[in-house]
């Protein structure tokens, strides 16, 4: 099984040439709207956020799915 963790994620944006404000890799550091993951008690959390509200939260049991969830939602954004 492949595996994918966000500083690879982070690499492959990078490599595609994404723009660093589509996403955010679970620092919050972005005020407008992006795709983000974030780990929280529940689990890996994948989401969007506008003014500072998630939406469309969908949340995985590894940090796989939720990095390849991530790179499929802003590819496809």
């Amino acid at each position: 099984m492949t595996t994918m963790n966000q500083d690879q994620l982070r690499a492959i944006f990078h490599y595609l040439k994404v723009p660093a404000s589509a996403y955010d890799l679970g620092n919050n550091m972005r005020l407008g709207a992006c795709e983000t993951i974030e780990h929280t008690p529940q689990g890996w959390e994948v989401y969007g956020i506008e003014r500072n509200s998630k939406y469309d939260i969908e949340v995985f049991s590894n940090e796989t799915d939720a990095c390849l969830d991530l790179l499929y939602k802003v590819m496809h954004r």
